[in-house]
């Protein structure tokens, strides 16, 4: 079986001393013996060290049944993965003095709070906190009155947000919400 692979960099011609082009090559024989074996269809990795890439290549199938190759700019959907890369960013923000846990969300994102007096309500309310552990008292939707399609621009992903409705006080209640916690 032949393996499609395509490197959208020279990551192949490592020239940082810190990098071994071998173990490189080594990751990407790893990954395509993974997808021969059926263990996944592809994968488009990047690596950096020192916010330079070393590595940026898309490997196998993006659709393996119709044979089409993973290319750079195929869309994923992750969904509840991105959760774990948002709080890291959230507590590393913390870390650094930027953030506090008790941040209020209007404070970072005046816009949250919405136009809608009935819509409003609590919203003043809810910090980073009950965003990471799903307490703020959204509601639990996967959308926020914006498909899909438009998840990828965050003055949308905004302007949809101070549309939603706060059911519960802000800390009160668990209430799994899909995506609005984290976006």
């Amino acid at each position: 079986m032949i393996i499609p692979v395509s490197h959208t960099s020279t990551a192949d011609v490592v020239t940082r001393d810190d990098i071994d082009p071998r173990a490189i090559e080594r990751f990407t024989a790893e990954i395509a013996s993974g997808i021969e074996r059926g263990a996944y269809d592809g994968v488009h990795v990047i690596l950096a060290r020192g916010g330079e890439k070393v590595l940026d290549a898309t490997i196998g199938w993006a659709e393996r049944a119709t044979g089409r190759e993973m290319r750079p700019d195929n869309v994923f959907r992750v969904l509840s993965l991105t959760k774990a890369f948002t709080n890291l960013m959230a507590l590393r923000a913390i870390g650094e003095g930027k953030l506090a846990l008790s941040t209020r969300v209007v404070d970072l994102i005046p816009e949250f709070l919405g136009t809608d007096p009935f819509r409003m309500l609590r919203k003043d309310r809810i910090n980073l906190i009950h965003l990471l552990t799903h307490r703020s008292g959204l509601t639990p939707t996967p959308n926020p009155g914006l498909g899909p399609e438009g998840f990828g621009v965050l003055a949308d992903v905004i302007q949809a947000l101070g549309g939603v409705d706060v059911l519960f006080e802000p800390g009160e209640n668990l209430n799994y919400a899909p995506a609005i916690n984290h976006a």
